[in-house]
């Protein structure tokens, strides 16, 4: 019998935002469902994280949570949540000003931090790089720049969710994990001598 835990973590850190009920994946709780934070709640409490105290991890989440474009909430709610967080904790709002003094110790921790976390860990360029249009977005509203779309093939069927369906053979999804995973960091799969290249 395979035994499998889960943690729930109770925080009394007050929330600036809505929880939402979300379904739990979790093969001995069928048809449950739990309160969680917003993602503008998350992202803002990673922004005020990088703000904070810098780490390798905080810049991480903060670009892939901007990245997401199906879940971001508008720069006006970000914003407000933002400061609302700061104003909690007593600390200036972050801007990229304040960031760029802590950017020598990010590329030093960079590997250290999240190389076992992550099955390719991306330069730290393709991070800190995309924070001038994170903020530039954030402040005043300015429109995303639209990526190019990868069409897809006749009979192909796009995978959207973060779930692989069933359906797709075992030896087939650790390949998938890689192309999805490389699709998310803008990163490139080489493989058989094709490089597949995203963003």
């Amino acid at each position: 019998m395979i035994r499998r835990r889960l943690r729930l973590f109770i925080h009394k850190r007050p929330s600036t935002a809505a929880t939402r009920s979300r379904e739990v994946y979790f093969s001995q709780l069928r048809d449950a469902s739990t309160n969680c934070h917003a993602y503008e709640e998350a992202f803002g409490e990673k922004l005020r994280a990088l703000g904070e105290r810098t780490r390798p991890r905080d810049l991480y989440d903060v670009v892939n949570l901007y990245r997401h474009t199906d879940s971001r909430p508008t720069a006006a709610v970000l914003l407000d949540v933002l400061r609302q967080k700061c104003a909690y904790k007593a600390i200036p709002v972050p801007t990229l000003q304040t960031l760029v003094p802590h950017r020598p110790a990010l590329e030093a921790m960079w590997s250290d931090q999240l190389s076992h976390q992550v099955p390719v860990l991306p330069p730290l360029n393709d991070f800190w790089d995309a924070l001038p249009e994170i903020f530039n977005w954030m402040t005043s509203g300015a429109p995303i720049p639209q990526r190019a779309l990868i069409q897809r093939g006749l009979g192909e069927t796009p995978v959207r969710t973060r779930v692989l369906p069933m359906n797709i053979p075992l030896r087939s999804r650790s390949n998938l994990e890689i192309i999805r995973f490389a699709a998310a960091n803008y990163a490139s799969v080489i493989s058989l001598g094709r490089v597949l290249s995203f963003g």
